[in-house]
């Protein structure tokens, strides 16, 4: 789609080992950044990511010879994303979700968050070629940026950080104020005395 002159199996293959490094590296940084921070920096990446995308597919589109020597910056944004994606939204939400389901619904609940994933997945992949077509590539990765920004609002308010947690303190933690409302819930009323 951009034009460039550089070999799209050359692109391929770049982008296919940096996908591989930075899913090696990200099982190191987990751990020791923290499940929260990693969302919220590959978020802000792949926010500028799909902001220069954007941005290079809209002079594209305006005038394609403003960009004829700037082939490189999609490659560029790509392998950013890449990276980014592979250290944080790749293996951060697998990690997460098999964290905060409590032992009892883990297998049901992880089932149908990874079927819903997958379906997602699926509805992007179908339908991108047809917002490409409809409104244009610039949209289209501009839209991906709007979506990411919502994204961190998601994570600094409702995302929990599990870092160093074991799997019944952080059960404990979430379960915490639900069982508090049950609690009280359950509550008799004092018979009155007249």
């Amino acid at each position: 789609m951009t034009g460039t002159d550089i070999d799209e199996n050359l692109c391929t293959i770049i982008l296919a080992g940096v996908n591989i490094g930075a899913t090696i590296c990200a099982t190191i940084f987990i751990d020791r950044v923290g499940r929260k921070v990693l969302l919220l920096i590959s978020n802000s990446v792949l926010i500028l990511t799909l902001l220069s995308l954007g941005a290079f597919f809209y002079f594209r589109e305006m005038d394609e010879e403003s960009v004829s020597g700037l082939g490189w910056i999609p490659l560029l944004s790509l392998i950013l994303y890449v990276v980014s994606f592979s250290l944080g939204f790749g293996p951060i939400p697998w990690v997460i979700m098999g964290e905060i389901y409590p032992a009892r619904i883990r297998s049901v609940a992880a089932g149908l968050t990874t079927s819903f994933n997958w379906a997602c997945t699926f509805l992007v992949t179908k339908c991108f070629p047809y917002v490409v077509d409809t409104f244009g590539a610039s949209s289209a990765f501009f839209g991906f940026a709007i979506i990411c920004m919502f994204a961190v609002l998601f994570i600094v308010f409702y995302v929990p950080e599990t870092q160093g947690d074991s799997l019944e303190d952080i059960e404990t933690k979430l379960t915490r104020a639900f069982r508090r409302v049950s609690s009280t819930a359950n509550l008799k009323p004092f018979p009155m005395s007249v």
